[in-house]
């Protein structure tokens, strides 16, 4: 009776560890796209000063390395403070490869 406690000790000691592999290896890939089907490919990036203002276009290539088509977040991080304010106006466009 005494060798199956120590058997099953041992066993949920070996479950645990698996257990904080496993939920390190999916923190990993969730907070990394380095698993991801879409690759950021190149920029191309134009600034100007005209009319008193920083004008900026960027133009970003990501590649879908999947056969089904994907949606896809992006972000738009606009760092602000005292110096530099938010921007007055920006847009966003869908530039199909045809046309880029």
């Amino acid at each position: 009776m005494k060798s199956s406690r120590v058997i099953f000790k041992y066993f949920k000691r070996e479950v645990n560890l698996l257990l904080a592999f496993v939920l390190a290896v999916l923190a990993f890939y969730l907070g990394s796209n380095i698993f991801s089907p879409v690759r950021f490919d190149r920029e191309k990036i134009e600034a100007w000063v005209t009319g008193g203002q920083i004008q900026v276009r960027g133009l970003y290539h990501y590649r879908n390395r999947f056969p089904l088509p994907l949606s896809f977040s992006l972000a738009l991080p606009f760092p602000a403070d005292a110096g530099h304010p938010t921007p007055s106006l920006f847009t966003i466009s869908e530039v199909l490869a045809a046309d880029s």
